[in-house]
């Protein structure tokens, strides 16, 4: 029997395989080690705790790089060196973190994950009686071979996803539930001014409220395909917002602004708003509200010490469906704070016919109230009463 000749190419390549494969057979068994997570686990925590200055613990952490993807439980982050130490409430925590990455990123210096997404999240920043917040601060050891311009961190994610959270300002609480699509952020620490420079940009998201009124208790998801973008300074004293923008379909708000003094907040802004009122009735769930146009521009302005909040400027509503009711339009300036609403003048064309004077409405956000005064003319009695009659 013949055997058959090998030349010392096949040779090496057979060795190279069986090589290979003894070596991948290796790295898999090495990274289900606890010495491999502890690791990964030490290097994560440090790269963290460089770029934002916080110190930061986990209750677990698992990374597969087969699956391309690290889990982290029980994240906590605390600013150093913040007034009452351990009992001051941490700037953030979460009950899971799972961080999946492209395959580029595990090879290449681009900084892009597959998706994200946080359980949990709790987000606080809390102020003592100087003013003083437990938002962490960048140190000021920073690695000598960047520059110091270079952004704190810069990323891109394909898929955010944010669940039953909580956002904390002071004494004020708010719910966040949501899941985006392309969101990118960039945020950079400028040392000689001691502030944040950041970006902020979603492509798109779903949103979930929840109805807790007293007949029923449920939870609706609306979906709107909408972009949106914030520019942002923030130091000790204030938060700027220089640029930010919402758009979906023909709908339009930008707005800029600046909040000072975080421990008794003033809130000064300018707002200009072009709604499509069918897409305000898909996101307020409003079926009365089908087809129009609203535009507005004004500002607003927040002062506790002053009577809360104030905001003035005119409105626009143009040929508008609002439940039986067609071709409404009505142009006015307003004056409004968290308990009324004040047109005044106010002019409408509806029915035929139309109507100026005044309209206010009281009692906001309990049993509305409202006043009317002025004079209606020309106003078609006919198409009022076949309007009632199909509502």
């Amino acid at each position: 029997m013949r055997i058959p000749y090998l030349s010392s190419m096949q040779v090496a390549l057979r060795r190279i395989l069986i090589l290979g494969a003894v070596s991948g057979l290796g790295l898999f068994f090495y990274t289900q080690t606890d010495s491999f997570q502890q690791q990964v686990r030490e290097r994560v925590v440090q790269v963290l705790e460089q770029a934002t200055g916080a110190r930061i613990t986990l209750q677990g952490f698992h990374a597969s790089i087969w699956d391309r993807q690290m889990v982290l439980h029980g994240v906590t982050v605390r600013g150093r060196g913040v007034v009452g130490g351990e009992k001051t409430l941490p700037f953030f925590q979460a009950d899971s973190v799972l961080v999946q990455m492209r395959l580029s990123t595990l090879f290449i210096a681009e900084k892009e994950l597959s998706r994200l997404r946080i359980e949990k999240p709790r987000i606080a920043v809390v102020f003592d009686a100087k003013g003083r917040s437990n938002v962490p601060q960048p140190s000021d050891v920073r690695d000598p071979r960047r520059s110091p311009l270079d952004p704190l961190f810069n990323l891109a994610i394909r898929r955010l996803e944010v669940v039953d959270g909580l956002w904390i300002w002071n004494d004020q609480s708010t719910k966040i539930d949501f899941n985006a699509e392309s969101a990118t952020a960039s945020m950079a620490y400028e040392p000689a001014r001691d502030r944040y420079t950041g970006t902020v940009s979603i492509r798109s998201a779903a949103l979930t409220d929840s109805d807790t009124s007293h007949s029923s208790r449920s939870s609706h998801s609306s979906h709107l395909s909408w972009t949106s973008r914030a520019r942002f300074f923030l130091d000790r004293r204030a938060l700027e917002v220089t640029e930010a923008a919402f758009e979906s379909g023909h709908t339009l708000l930008q707005a800029q602004g600046t909040l000072r003094y975080f421990r008794t907040p003033v809130l000064q802004a300018g707002f200009q708003v072009a709604m499509d009122v069918a897409d305000a009735g898909t996101l307020f769930h409003q079926s009365a509200l089908r087809e129009g146009r609203l535009t507005a521009k004004g500002s607003l302005r927040f002062d506790r010490s002053k009577g809360g909040l104030h905001v003035n400027g005119d409105a626009r509503l143009e040929r508008a469906t609002l439940s039986t009711f067609h071709d409404l339009g009505a142009a006015a300036t307003f004056e409004a704070t968290a308990d009324n609403i004040l047109f005044k003048p106010f002019q409408c064309e509806a029915l035929g016919g139309s109507a100026e004077g005044q309209v206010r409405i009281s009692d906001l956000g309990r049993t509305p109230h409202y006043s009317i005064a002025g004079h209606v003319t020309g106003l078609s009695y006919a198409r009022l009463a076949e309007a009632i009659e199909t509502l």
